[in-house]
């Protein structure tokens, strides 16, 4: 396994007097496209939000390259956001602007390159877009950062057919490949085959596993999961 990127150290997280993490510990390689996976409810996204600084533990401790994640996150992080984030009055060239100014790594030229690509109008209103446009904004923008860990929580919920193909081929197209990229989802059958790593979350921890490794034993990835949390 690889250096690890995230290292989360006896975490305890409640939320809404539900204890959602009891003392959990996991650590994430790096240079890996990672698959989050996991039932509903289970904790996918408060542990995502967590690596991302945007929740705290109520107890444990969180490491992202040997830093706490407040004082990583902007250099070291990526964190996919959704439309909803922006001011409903933001217009594509303001959400572009935003990452021009706050994120010294932003690929200012490789992103607008992938605007004019896919046809995005630049003073539409992100309201204006469709649900398919706007998130594909967002996931340009996330990207065209030069970081080496990127965090994505279901970023193809709403996508059709067409767009979750758009964005696997445009994951493996724009990332560095030492990049690390953790992408929590349930739409396992449309991401598998970019799986590196699977981290299966379950109310008893995270089970981690090498997708070449499964593959060699004769199941799929999918047999795998369900296995694991059965």
């Amino acid at each position: 396994m690889n250096d690890p990127c995230i290292c989360f150290d006896k975490i305890y997280k409640n939320y809404l007097n539900t204890s959602v993490f009891s003392g959990l510990s996991v650590k994430f390689p790096s240079g890996r496209i990672i698959g989050l996976l996991g039932e509903n409810g289970v904790g996918k996204t408060t542990l995502l939000k967590m690596a991302a600084g945007i929740l705290k533990p109520d107890k444990g401790e969180i490491q992202i390259y040997g830093l706490p994640p407040k004082s990583s996150f902007a250099a070291n992080v990526s964190w996919l956001l959704s439309p909803k984030d922006f001011a409903p009055f933001f217009r594509v060239k303001d959400a572009y602007q935003y990452y021009q100014d706050f994120y010294p790594d932003f690929d200012s030229k490789k992103a607008l390159k992938l605007i004019e690509q896919w046809k995005l109008p630049m003073d539409r209103k992100l309201g204006q877009l469709s649900g398919g446009e706007a998130e594909r904004l967002c996931l340009f923008l996330a990207l065209c950062r030069n970081v080496p860990l990127y965090l994505m929580d279901e970023p193809a919920a709403g996508f059709d057919i067409k767009l979750k193909r758009d964005l696997i081929r445009i994951l493996l197209s724009q990332l560095d490949e030492d990049a690390t990229v953790i992408l929590a989802t349930h739409l396992l059958r449309d991401f598998e085959d970019i799986f590196d790593t699977l981290a299966i979350l379950t109310k008893n921890g995270v089970c981690m596993a090498d997708t070449d490794t499964v593959r060699e034993k004769g199941m799929s990835v999918e047999a795998y999961y369900l296995e694991v949390i059965a």
